[in-house]
């Protein structure tokens, strides 16, 4: 094989295996792939940032739902508790009459 198609096979190569990687939902911020061209490895490197923005919002939306889980459970609790607190209140006034 000549050295330029065995070049190109390469990067060919590099890049399947980066994309492979990004549809298994890999983590791994700190990956890089070199390839020869510079546009690629702009291109490269704002990918990564993207994938870091999306890491983020994914952490954003986790913490919001949790605290979406938490307003739900609060107001389930109240939804217990006033009857009962209503119930004593009602109750003690009738009887201090």
């Amino acid at each position: 094989m000549d050295g330029t198609v065995k070049s190109q096979l390469a990067i060919q190569s590099a890049k399947a295996a980066h994309l492979i990687l990004r549809l298994k939902g890999s983590s791994n911020r700190h990956r890089r792939l070199t390839f020869q061209n510079k546009d690629e490895t702009v291109l490269e490197e704002e990918i990564l940032k993207k994938e870091k923005e999306i890491e983020d919002l994914k952490m954003k939306l986790v913490m919001e739902r949790r605290k979406n889980k938490r307003v739900k459970l609060c107001g389930s609790l109240m939804q217990l508790l006033l009857p009962l607190i209503l119930n004593y209140y009602v109750k003690s006034v009738v009887e201090g009459m």
